[in-house]
């Protein structure tokens, strides 16, 4: 299974100056199990925190079921 599987992780950090030195940072992690040639599950979660929208940490998950064929 560890063949058919492929994990990603990229973290972007911001550093303000001036007044306000809170940082700002969004990391995605992503991670697609290839069921067959066509189906694989993609399941990703993302981290994100940004002071001057909302002062707390944000998460999200998504979990897709994706078919990919060619056409040519």
């Amino acid at each position: 299974i560890l063949r058919n599987t492929m994990i990603t992780s990229e973290l972007d950090i911001l550093v303000p100056s001036g007044a306000n030195n809170q940082l700002v940072y969004d990391w995605e992690n992503n991670m697609n199990v290839r069921l067959s040639k066509n189906i694989s599950i993609d399941y990703t979660i993302r981290i994100k925190k940004d002071p001057s929208i909302i002062s707390y940490i944000q998460t999200e998950q998504i979990l897709l079921l994706r078919y990919s064929f060619i056409i040519f």
